[in-house]
């Protein structure tokens, strides 16, 4: 563990300071926000995660630990539905280790990015965050000047 690391309570108020959510999902409850934000954080259970986390029910922040979340496949579908239905923005934190319940890989597989990492007490965390507005940018071919490619339509005949 690197003692250069930042704190994770200070980072992850940065953030939802920066972002200023009006709604707060945190799922597990291990990525508690500070006090200040109570008012609007709904905390949900692992367990019960994914009976709440229906498509009609829309937060802007979502905040998911994996030392107090589920492993496995119900990890990836409270992942997804959070990223695709649930929550406009998502934090993810996660540590290395074979206990781990998820995986950089798995995260990245599901479109998250890594952050940072970050020190929680003794143990070092990888934050992972997923937004729909920074997810893709757009290539350059996919660009209106660069479609159908009119320069060639008098050269060929297809």
């Amino acid at each position: 563990m690197s003692d250069t690391l930042p704190e994770l309570a200070p980072r992850l108020s940065a953030i939802i300071e920066a972002l200023t959510p009006a709604s707060i999902v945190a799922v597990g409850g291990g990525l508690a926000p500070e006090e200040r934000w109570h008012a609007i954080t709904t905390t949900l259970a692992a367990d019960d995660a994914l009976g709440h986390l229906q498509p009609g029910v829309r937060f802007d922040l979502a905040l998911a630990d994996a030392a107090t979340g589920p492993a496995g496949e119900d990890a990836a579908v409270i992942l997804a539905r959070l990223r695709d239905l649930c929550a406009r923005h998502v934090l993810v934190a996660t540590h290395d280790g074979a206990a781990a319940p998820w995986r950089r890989r798995d995260l990245v597989g599901l479109g998250y990015v890594h952050l940072g990492d970050c020190v929680e007490g003794r143990r070092e965390v990888r934050l992972f965050e997923f937004d729909i507005s920074t997810y893709k940018t757009t290539p350059d071919w996919l660009s209106p000047r660069n479609w159908a490619n009119p320069e060639m339509w008098d050269r060929y005949r297809w």
